[in-house]
């Protein structure tokens, strides 16, 4: 079943007021970097994608058809279906891997294989950057009226993906969990007063 099959076609009006500036910092990190082969891990409607310099060579994986095709629009030729627990690249074909805002819905398991497959198909000294939700411990109210907006868009995201939202949540995002994968934690930047963050990793 394809969860994003109702929203797919709002998806970027929606979200793309919250996610600008998330984007264009990514933008500004790859240009930084230097970096020249990109793939954006569940790439959803590939808008990070059109956002890219255009010389890059850049691809993005999702697996729901219905974000995929809005992608088409946004992404063309760019974005293939495929899981991110197997993905269809070879060993060290890029320099850059990203995911933003794909790993908290899902499973422990999954994600622990995605960033295996992230691994596999990075170039020696490549990055890893995650863009997701961070659960800060601070208590402001700017902290709390973001996580109360958070908590209740996810809440009616669908029974499994709240679900495992909560645990992603309540493990402090992606920190605990690549605790034991051998990542070295190269920069973390923060928005929205914490509860995202933009982690990046070698």
């Amino acid at each position: 079943m394809d969860d994003y099959k109702s929203f797919a076609r709002y998806y970027d009006l929606f979200l793309e007021p919250i996610m600008h500036r998330i984007r264009r910092r990514l933008v500004l990190w790859v240009k930084k970097y230097n970096v020249k082969t990109v793939l954006d891990m569940g790439c959803g409607t590939g808008k990070q994608l059109s956002f890219l310099p255009k010389n890059l060579f850049s691809f993005g994986v999702d697996i729901s058809i219905h974000m995929l095709a809005q992608a088409g629009k946004n992404a063309q030729k760019k974005c293939l279906r495929g899981d991110v627990v197997s993905l269809p690249f070879p060993d060290r074909s890029f320099d850059l891997v990203y995911s933003q805002f794909a790993l908290h819905e899902k499973d422990l398991s999954v994600v622990r294989k995605a960033l295996s497959e992230a691994r596999r198909i990075l170039k020696p000294n490549g990055y890893l950057i995650i863009v997701d939700f961070a659960n800060p411990a601070g208590s402001g109210l700017k902290v709390k009226l973001f996580k109360r907006g958070i908590t209740y868009i996810e809440s009616n995201a669908g029974d499994e993906h709240f679900h495992n939202f909560k645990i992603w949540w309540k493990n402090g995002g992606i920190d605990q969990i690549v605790e034991n994968e051998e990542w070295r934690k190269v920069e973390d930047i923060s928005f929205y007063a914490g509860n995202v963050k933009m982690s990046v990793f070698q």
